[in-house]
C-alpha cells in the first residue's frame, strides 16, 4: 500500500510542478493549473500528503526559477484546508470550489 500512496505522491508532485506553467486568465488575473492539482492531491491523497506535494512543486519551481517563496506557505496551507475540508465534508465540488 506504501508504494501506491507514493507513486500518487509522486504523480501529484510532477502535475502540480507541469501545472506551473500552464495559466488560466480570469478577468485582470490568472490561476495556474498547479493550484487545481494542489487542490485534488490534498483531497484525494489526505491533508499531510497534499501539504507534501505542494511543498515539492514549490521547490521544484523555485529551484527552476518560475517560483517565489510565497508559494511555499500559500500552496501548502490550501491543500492543507482543501484535505480537512474533503475529509470533513466528503463533497469534492465543494471543495474545490
Amino acid at each position: 500500500m506504501k508504494i501506491r500512496t507514493m507513486t500518487r505522491v509522486a504523480l501529484f508532485a510532477a502535475l502540480t510542478a507541469v501545472g506551473a506553467f500552464i495559466r488560466i486568465p480570469l478577468g485582470y488575473s490568472s490561476i495556474t493549473l498547479q493550484t487545481f492539482f494542489t487542490a485534488m492531491a490534498g483531497c484525494v491523497l489526505g491533508p499531510w500528503y497534499g501539504v507534501g506535494v505542494a511543498f515539492v512543486a514549490s521547490l521544484v519551481r523555485n529551484i527552476l526559477g518560475i517560483g517565489s517563496l510565497m508559494a511555499f506557505p500559500g500552496s501548502m496551507c490550501g491543500a492543507l484546508l482543501c484535505g480537512v475540508a474533503f475529509w470533513k465534508s466528503k463533497n469534492l465540488p465543494l471543495t474545490l470550489i
